[in-house]
């Protein structure tokens, strides 16, 4: 990730602009002792918030849509009572500031966390990373009482019973048809919803943890950041890192020290595969490092399962069809379309809890008007560039905003 100059401008929803000028503003107007630092914008934005580096030790994020604006009351009351019980550092938000000068979302500054992104190649001692990751799961898991009042996770990634994402799922892998094994990705993912379901005590989790949001430096783990996904249930979300960056050999390493149990790794397995589909199919084509990372883990999945990686299909993928086609919109942004058979497209909107799935694309275009509609990325896959925390200094991952998509990544 680099730093932009100032001068330009990132949008948001509707239209909003966030430049560096209303930054400042809101700086002046809320925490005047940093309004006088350097102020770099960082590029490629975050796709839940817009992001300027503040000095050299804070950041700035900035909610671009209603979907991403509780996160900073989240991680405000959550981080900093997690940070002491765990082994890695994570960020720490400094301030959380209030809607002001027509924008109108609650917005935060946090400490800046040194290093780079995390990498499959660049790790020096996989091994240890592996046993790295486990210790710091199994600290978050239990790092504080679950209450009452902990933080609802984003109801499409661990919320919802996984058997909601059923019809997008399949509809993904028949998408991908050709560039994966077909039958063995429904083998997965039917195992995974035949799994039991988590029946203990809920435990923490991070709710987004892939090798976007692992910071390293000099190949070893030096911070876990972005926490908009924090909540308390079935940890097997988290797991999802072992096949987005462990191997073979490294994953029973990391099971064995979180002492996994089969049903939670099979449904491990299911989150996998389903979040690796969602981003693999919305931005393979348009965003090589997507491609790439989202390959990986769909393969490192299936090779689990006893299926050769298909090293010599393409890394672009492009579906003839599918349900829902990506398409650009203004700003860089982009939204859900609906494709109808004769190649005209109209904006559509994704299915919730009580609709049923569609027949077809261009049913699921007659029924925008009832569905929750999908606009912009949100988190997934991991996208290009630095990384860094709590959405505030990293390239987010991309993947339609969790509430308001097809599948959620």
């Amino acid at each position: 990730m680099s730093e932009a100059d100032v001068s330009g401008e990132e949008a948001g929803a509707d239209g909003l602009s966030i430049d560096a000028g209303l930054v400042r503003r809101l700086l002046a107007s809320q925490f005047p002792h940093w309004a006088d630092l350097p102020l770099r914008r960082l590029h490629p934005a975050g796709s839940d918030n817009v992001i300027y580096r503040l000095g050299q030790d804070m950041s700035v994020r900035l909610p671009r849509g209603e979907w991403a604006a509780g996160q900073a009351a989240k991680e405000h009351a959550w981080l900093p009572r997690l940070a002491p019980h765990l082994p890695l550092p994570i960020p720490v938000p400094l301030g959380v500031g209030d809607p002001a000068f027509g924008y109108p979302w609650d917005w935060s500054v946090s400490r800046w966390l040194p290093g780079e992104t995390a990498t499959v190649e660049g790790l020096t001692d996989p091994q240890r990373t592996a046993r790295e990751l486990a210790e710091f799961l199994t600290a978050l898991q239990h790092a504080l009482p679950v209450e009452s009042a902990t933080p609802n996770p984003h109801d499409d990634v661990t919320g919802v019973p996984m058997a909601n994402r059923d019809y997008a799922t399949r509809a993904a892998i028949a998408a991908v048809q050709g560039t994966f094994d077909v039958p063995a990705m429904t083998a997965v993912w039917e195992s995974a919803l035949r799994a039991p379901a988590w029946d203990r005590a809920p435990v923490w989790f991070h709710g987004d943890l892939h090798l976007g949001n692992l910071l390293v430096s000099g190949g070893q783990l030096s911070a876990v950041i972005d926490f908009a996904g924090l909540g308390a249930g079935d940890p097997a979300c988290d797991l999802v890192i072992a096949w987005n960056l462990l191997s073979p050999e490294t994953r029973p390493l990391f099971r064995a020290a979180l002492q996994v149990d089969d049903a939670t790794w099979t449904r491990a397995q299911g989150w996998a595969l389903t979040t690796g589909l969602n981003a693999y199919t919305c931005y393979a084509a348009i965003n090589p490092l997507v491609a790439m990372n989202t390959r990986r883990q769909i393969s490192q999945v299936l090779i689990d399962h006893g299926c050769p990686d298909r090293r010599s299909a393409p890394t672009h993928h492009r579906p003839a069809s599918r349900p829902a086609e990506l398409a650009p919109a203004r700003g860089g942004w982009t939204a859900w379309w609906s494709v109808s058979p004769d190649g005209r497209s109209s904006r559509a909107g994704v299915p919730g809890p009580e609709d049923p799935a569609p027949a077809s694309a261009s049913e699921s275009a007659s029924k925008s008007g009832n569905w929750r509609r999908a606009l912009a990325p949100g988190r997934g896959a991991p996208g290009p560039g630095r990384g860094h925390g709590c959405h505030d200094q990293r390239c987010d991952p991309v993947g339609p905003p969790p509430a308001q998509q097809l599948i959620h990544d």
